[in-house]
């Protein structure tokens, strides 16, 4: 197993850090992360901090039969639209989505905060997935 790379995370603020908690989980179960700010640069973004947190096993586009997917990105908080988080979506995750998907891997773990959560449930159900409810997240397989 891969040590949880969520745990030197520093969360932006308390909010956070109670949402945080079951990242971690879902960190704990999955082997890569899809993941971008819809934030500007100057905005905080824990999806940013996870992305950089993950280092190499983030946004990968090679995906293997073993692997389980952390998804996670902006939601319509900090000045970000829905405009910007689908934009995101559609221009970063569903391009990964799909190559994890054609990889066969074994799932993916997704919260279900508005915004990019709830577009990845959304998506993974079109291709078939089902959602089965975890401790604070889904899984899809």
């Amino acid at each position: 197993m891969y040590p949880n790379p969520l745990s030197i995370v520093i969360p932006i603020n308390t909010a956070v850090k109670y949402r945080m908690r079951k990242d971690i989980r879902m960190a704990d179960l999955a082997t890569q992360f899809i993941g971008r700010s819809s934030a500007s640069i100057n905005t905080p973004s824990s999806t940013r901090q996870y992305e950089a947190a993950w280092g190499v096993l983030a946004n990968t586009g090679r995906y293997e039969a073993h692997d389980i997917i952390m998804i996670s990105g902006s939601g319509p908080w900090r000045g970000v639209t829905e405009l910007e988080i689908n934009d995101t979506f559609q221009q970063h995750y569903t391009r990964l989505i799909d190559l994890a998907i054609a990889a066969c891997v074994r799932g993916f773990v997704v919260g279900s905060a508005p915004g990019c959560d709830l577009l990845t449930h959304s998506y993974l159900k079109m291709q078939g997935y089902e959602a089965i409810k975890g401790p604070g997240f889904y899984k899809f397989k």
